[in-house]
């Protein structure tokens, strides 16, 4: 059961550093990052079913099985999936983000509510996870209005999303 947990701790310290640095990038270069999303999107995606499959590996020897071999395969299919369908991928990028960041919300949302109810409030973050709700559901519904500036939203909100999860990785470690 520890080594579920670490697996846990380690993918909360390395997707809120790539969500960081994502976010940063964003924000500093809007214009050709818009170019080059769908392949670094791709390439988190493969990262990240690199990782899963290795950490699948990793348990596997120690005799504790997962969901990691399937997430890492099906992660490895979707950034295959996302370089095969690039151009028409770019069209509809502010669709997905805004999806993403409303599910990114909710589930922040869920989140504080158990940790509301376990009697550890934490109200900055619940009001955040409204936010990221709300910008959600405006990317959803109103895309392509300004597409650099729905970035740099996503990118600011991907620098908090990082800083979220590395704020989790370390108070989980100390636990």
């Amino acid at each position: 059961m520890d080594n579920f947990f670490k697996t846990f701790r380690e993918n909360f310290l390395l997707s809120g550093i790539a969500y960081g640095i994502l976010g940063i990038l964003i924000l500093i270069k809007p214009e050709p990052f818009f170019n080059m999303i769908v392949y670094i999107f791709a390439a988190f995606f493969a990262i990240m079913g690199a990782i899963n499959l290795f950490n699948h590996y990793r348990a596997q020897k120690q005799g504790y099985s997962g969901s990691q071999l399937t997430t890492g395969i099906l992660l490895l299919v979707a950034a295959l999936l996302i370089l095969i369908f690039a151009k028409g991928l770019v069209s509809i990028i502010p669709v997905f983000l805004g999806l993403f960041i409303l599910i990114s919300g909710i589930t922040q949302l869920v989140q504080e509510l158990q940790l509301k109810k376990d009697g550890v409030a934490r109200t900055g973050w619940f009001v955040f996870s409204i936010l990221l709700m709300i910008v959600g559901a405006l990317l959803l519904f109103n895309p392509f209005r300004s597409v650099l500036l729905v970035f740099q939203i996503f990118g600011g909100v991907l620098v908090v999303l990082g800083i979220s999860r590395l704020v989790d990785f370390f108070r989980l470690r100390n636990n």
